[in-house]
């Protein structure tokens, strides 16, 4: 049973992670801060593309976007 722990790679997830943290000029400590995380998460995320559902729901909160524009099923 997946229970949101189990990590998944979702390639595209860092860059774009990255790209909204840094254009509204969030470190990783405030982001993370912001989303209930660690900043070590989200290095993990921003350089290797993997994160659970939780981390998931977790950056998006702390960026104010959807999770479908993190994962890139928001584009069309």
């Amino acid at each position: 049973m997946n229970n949101g722990t189990t990590k998944k790679c979702l390639p595209g997830l860092g860059a774009r992670v990255k790209s909204l943290r840094t254009s509204q000029g969030l470190t990783l400590q405030v982001a993370a801060t912001r989303g209930g995380t660690t900043p070590q998460t989200l290095v993990q995320l921003e350089r290797h593309d993997l994160a659970t559902t939780r981390t998931l729901n977790c950056v998006a909160k702390a960026l104010g976007v959807a999770v479908d524009d993190l994962t890139g099923r928001g584009r069309e």
